[in-house]
């Protein structure tokens, strides 16, 4: 049924902001797939830090295992950036066609805060 939900178009009567709401879902969704993505890519950018050549001394003494654990951390971030604005997306989409609206929830929050934990580990590795 979900698979069905997910796959097929349906028709919604445009009445009050109706078509604003959705739409504004919709933008929201593509939001948290743009912000998936560029942490991911931040990700391979730190992974590619320690294979490429870097002149500053203070970031030749890191060790590379560093390197590995921050990449995979940021990449695994953006995978559940993409995941939890999925699964939001729909949650939304299918409670405004019943008439309500959900709240956010902890899963944002709790992705915001791994997010700040992980800056500020990356800014202790790279500038300490």
């Amino acid at each position: 049924m979900l698979l069905k939900r997910i796959f097929t178009s349906r028709s919604l009567n445009l009445q009050d902001s109706v078509a604003r709401d959705h739409l504004a879902n919709e933008r929201t969704f593509l939001a948290w797939i743009r912000t998936g993505f560029a942490i991911s890519a931040l990700g391979i950018v730190i992974a590619r830090l320690q294979v490429g050549q870097v002149t500053q001394s203070n970031i030749d003494d890191i060790d590379p295992i560093y390197y590995k654990v921050l990449s995979l951390l940021f990449i695994a971030l953006g995978a559940s950036s993409v995941l939890i604005g999925s699964f939001r997306y729909l949650h939304v989409e299918i409670s405004m066609e019943n008439g309500t609206y959900p709240t956010g929830g902890i899963g944002p929050t709790l992705l915001a805060l791994i997010g700040i934990i992980s800056f500020a580990v990356t800014f202790i590795i790279l500038v300490l």
